[in-house]
């Protein structure tokens, strides 16, 4: 049923051009954080990637950004694999990068996800993991039905520590916010309840341009 739905969803955006459209925006924003991302944690973990590889990829929109980066790329995602059951077709030590967006909130147990994530990673590359914040989704967070197991910061620095990573952090996920935002000690609450900025592709006021209930978190093997 999960895999059904996934497929309908990428489906549609694939026949409908006015998603197509939003997804190329969609994905010089993802690019943008990482920018924002590699100077708060002092590690060009995006710019000197050669080979990037992107679980839970959909209809690999972030590609049509990274391809432009003349970078290396692979995606994988529910029709190439069950990320909680199977290991990954590919090689030890394969990816200077690994991204996944809105996976792991999906699996109930994601010990084989993240053993081979560790596996197929270079030592030195790193892991960021985009998922829903529990503690500011969670009036909503099952209202997706896909939606299995909520993380928390701290809970996701801990079970990703069991697995060998270490912890470079976890910011708010509000992609083209300021670099200010991302450093306050109250990053949180001020991400929770400020608008995007330098936001001007969507002709939205910017007191509705969004909240932070998620978080990017990244990891270093």
């Amino acid at each position: 049923m999960k895999k059904e739905y996934f497929n309908n969803r990428n489906q549609s955006i694939d026949s409908n051009d006015k998603d197509k459209t939003q997804r190329k925006i969609f994905a010089e924003r993802e690019i943008k954080t990482l920018s924002i991302l590699q100077d708060i944690v002092n590690e060009n973990f995006y710019t000197n990637s050669n080979s990037i590889l992107d679980l839970g990829c959909g209809d690999q929109y972030l590609n049509l950004q990274i391809a432009k980066d003349k970078k290396g790329y692979l995606g994988l995602d529910i029709d190439d694999l069950n990320f909680e059951n199977d290991t990954f077709p590919l090689d030890d030590n394969s990816f200077d990068l690994i991204l996944s967006y809105s996976v792991i909130e999906h699996i109930h147990d994601p010990s084989i996800f993240l053993n081979e994530s560790m596996r197929v990673l270079k030592t030195g590359g790193y892991f960021i993991i985009e998922t829903p914040n529990w503690n500011y989704s969670f009036r909503d967070f099952y209202n997706d039905f896909t939606h299995v197991k909520p993380y928390t910061p701290n809970s996701l620095i801990d079970i990703m520590s069991g697995f060998g990573f270490t912890s470079l952090g976890a910011f708010p996920n509000m992609r083209c916010k300021d670099h200010f935002f991302y450093k306050n000690k109250y990053r949180f609450q001020i991400a929770n309840n400020l608008p995007f900025r330098n936001d001007t592709k969507f002709p939205v006021p910017s007191f509705l341009k969004g909240r932070a209930r998620g978080m990017y978190a990244i990891f270093k093997k």
